[in-house]
């Protein structure tokens, strides 16, 4: 079946603890759907005020949060 998405999506595990048990992090003023989620603990929310270098991952285990976006300007090896 195609567009049928089967089991989890690969996740980049914890950098702290090695986790895979690794959320989003979702950012912005929350609506049902988004405090739904965070109550179940598909995701985190990461607070109304939105930077350029907030992480977008937290790890469930260890409450780490990381995979921050590169800041502008910097260079990213191929």
């Amino acid at each position: 079946m195609k567009g049928k998405k089967t089991g989890k999506a690969k996740s980049t595990p914890c950098p702290k603890c090695g986790s895979i048990d690794v959320i989003p992090i979702l950012y912005g003023y929350p609506g049902p759907g988004m405090m739904e989620g965070a109550e179940k603990g598909l995701i985190s929310l990461g607070g109304c005020c939105v930077g350029d270098r907030d992480p977008r991952k937290q790890c469930k285990t260890c409450g780490e949060e990381f995979d921050r976006p590169p800041a502008r300007g910097s260079k990213i090896s191929p």
